[in-house]
């Protein structure tokens, strides 16, 4: 979708609009999601969860796009780190990994 965004998005007001309406629903569904984990008091309670989920698309849709321009998995690794790792971890409890450490065959 980043790809389809930076390409087409200024190209054609309805295909715009289109992705900018799947960005909204996928920001409100991990919304949903972090309102559900700080209720349960999995998460910390200092972050707005509406703020986060931008934050988390935003920082996603990011380490997408490093990965195809480094050619390597370390924006990814630092998108893990930061988010499950430090800004999900609550009370020590690790919220990853989101990759795998071990290599798929």
């Amino acid at each position: 979708m980043g790809n389809l965004s930076q390409e087409l998005g200024d190209t054609n007001e309805v295909f715009r609009e289109k992705l900018n309406q799947i960005f909204l629903q996928i920001r409100c569904k991990i919304g949903e999601f972090l309102i559900l984990a700080k209720e349960q008091n999995e998460i910390s309670d200092k972050y707005d969860p509406q703020d986060l989920a931008h934050f988390i698309l935003n920082s996603w849709q990011g380490a997408l796009l490093q990965m195809k321009v480094s050619k390597t998995m370390d924006p990814l690794k630092n998108f893990d780190n930061l988010v499950f790792k430090t800004i999900l971890n609550q009370g020590g409890h690790d919220a990853g990994p989101f990759i795998s450490t071990h290599k798929h065959q």
